[in-house]
């Protein structure tokens, strides 16, 4: 095999250099082994893409270039859909992470899989590919089908799914996260530049593959935001093990008193779903805590005894309220 430097590889091997050294953060991060494996996953697929995309670039032969295009869709199948996934186990909705979900979000990547390995019969997702000469190097010119748009249009809505997720997450929390949330938004409007400068024939940097150095970038870095956004996004580090087993009723509020959890016991005292009532405001369900709270100053006084009013009836129970803090600010 013969290999040519141009500028792409170059970019691209800075790429996957980036990629490598987020991909040992990523490894070092200490969240919980469901958490890391589809971190690791994500962060995978992408090396495995731009790794792909260099050697398509860098290989002078037709047919080797062919065999790293087509391992391309192999990495770009997994990430979107492992992104979605990492998303929402972030953002603790592990009622999304069903074995049914993963098979429905997957069918659509394992089309586009066999699509492209039994191309040659259907011309799907690329009608044509030939060697051409530019700036003094080989490059693939394809004549796409109608199934890239198909599939890229999927990957977009999959992560715009994501991002809205956890931006709304985030947006409950803290004035800490404000910078991860700026992030985000900048990693996920990153590839949708790309792509509606295409639609406009702009075409900056001809035979890169921008919309695979944009997805393959962003993903790992929206892994590593999460991975070192302060242990859970919102619930207390001791949430796992303490929170969900205590008997009493625990709901956990921000400062503006919309509601980021409570645990099992305060769902069933109540009736309420506890993943449902994530986000409310806590005057909307409860106007008479809404007002202890309010009047709460932080010295850790116990309100002994509270009378609820739900659905007509009136029901006493004992009041603990006590301020959650970090060493920078008042979390809720």
């Amino acid at each position: 095999m013969i290999w040519q430097n141009n500028p792409y590889t170059y970019f691209l091997t800075a790429v996957l250099a980036y990629l490598l050294i987020n991909l040992f953060f990523i490894y070092r991060t200490k969240r919980d082994k469901k958490t890391n494996i589809i971190g690791l996953v994500v962060s995978i697929s992408s090396i495995i893409w731009i790794l792909s995309c260099l050697f398509e670039l860098g290989l002078v032969g037709l047919q080797a270039k062919l065999f790293f295009t087509k391992l391309q869709y192999v990495s770009s199948s997994a990430l979107p859909v492992g992104l979605f996934f990492y998303i929402a186990k972030c953002a603790k909705l592990e009622k999304w992470i069903k074995v049914r979900n993963i098979i429905l979000l997957s069918i659509l990547p394992a089309v586009t899989l066999i699509l492209v390995y039994t191309n040659g019969f259907h011309n799907l997702v690329w009608k044509s590919v030939k060697l051409i000469e530019y700036r003094s190097s080989l490059v693939l010119l394809k004549d796409f089908g109608i199934w890239p748009p198909i599939y890229i249009s999927y990957s977009y809505i999959l992560i715009l799914i994501g991002a809205i997720v956890i931006v709304r997450v985030l947006f409950r929390s803290p004035a800490y996260y404000r910078m991860q949330i700026i992030l985000l938004i900048v990693y996920i409007s990153l590839p949708l530049l790309i792509n509606i400068i295409k639609i406009f024939d702009i075409d900056l940097f001809p035979y890169l593959n921008l919309s695979a150095v944009s997805f393959a970038g962003i993903s790992p870095g929206i892994v590593a935001i999460l991975a070192n956004t302060k242990k859970e996004l919102v619930m207390p580090v001791a949430y796992n093990h303490i929170f969900d087993s205590m008997d009493d009723g625990i709901m956990v509020l921000d400062q503006k008193n919309h509601i980021l959890g409570v645990n099992q016991a305060f769902s069933k005292i109540f009736g309420i779903d506890r993943y449902n009532v994530v986000g409310d405001n806590l005057k909307d369900l409860f106007p008479d805590l809404d007002k202890k709270i309010v009047r709460y100053n932080g010295s850790g006084k116990k309100f002994s005894e509270i009378v609820i009013n739900s659905n007509g009836d009136s029901y006493p129970y004992d009041l603990h309220l006590s301020y959650i803090k970090n060493k920078e600010s008042t979390l809720g």
